[in-house]
């Protein structure tokens, strides 16, 4: 292969429909994550500053209260990419016809 073959064949090709090209659309998809974004974040906030009240209810110990603090932001941001994913299709829907 030649040089700008081999350039050509190795750029990521991207449908027409990948890209957004309506301004609108791109702010209302950056309002929606950032809204999704704002919420996990509050929430690992208010769990973390709730751990002298969380281990004294639940006699957990120190490292008991970390690792519920931790597994409640890794499940939260885990649901993020799996719930956008599956309201991606509801969004297209009417685009394809």
């Amino acid at each position: 292969m030649s040089t700008p073959e081999r350039r050509q064949h190795n750029r990521r090709s991207r449908p027409d429909d990948a890209i957004v090209h309506d301004p609108q659309r791109r702010r209302s998809v950056l309002a929606a994550v950032c809204i999704a974004l704002t919420a996990i974040i509050a929430a690992v906030t208010c769990l973390n500053v709730a751990p002298p009240r969380l281990a004294l209810d639940a006699g957990a110990s120190q490292s008991q209260v970390l690792w519920m603090i931790n597994i409640h932001a890794i499940s939260l941001a885990s649901l993020l990419l799996p719930l956008g994913a599956a309201g991606e299709p509801r969004q297209t829907e009417g685009k394809m016809s």
